[in-house]
């Protein structure tokens, strides 16, 4: 299992939706993408779309501002 991170600092919406599904695409069974973003809108957009697809996620507030969104391809 391996775990990729995915910095997206300062990067807005629809961007980094895009790069965590292109990201996202690449990983094997059990991988898990983490993606680093200071977007509120981000985060939303990134349960959202793990939700709709039936993946697991968690999201962590790790700063003020900052937040990790793990999802785990099954």
């Amino acid at each position: 299992m391996a775990e990729v991170v995915v910095d997206l600092m300062g990067e807005v919406c629809p961007v980094p939706l895009w790069r965590s599904q292109k990201q996202f695409a690449e990983l094997g069974p059990g991988d898990v993408l983490v993606v680093r973003t200071d977007y509120g809108r981000a985060v939303r957009n990134l349960l959202d779309w793990a939700e709709r697809s039936g993946l697991e996620f968690e999201v962590e507030d790790v700063a003020n501002g900052v937040w990790e969104v793990k999802v785990v391809k099954s």
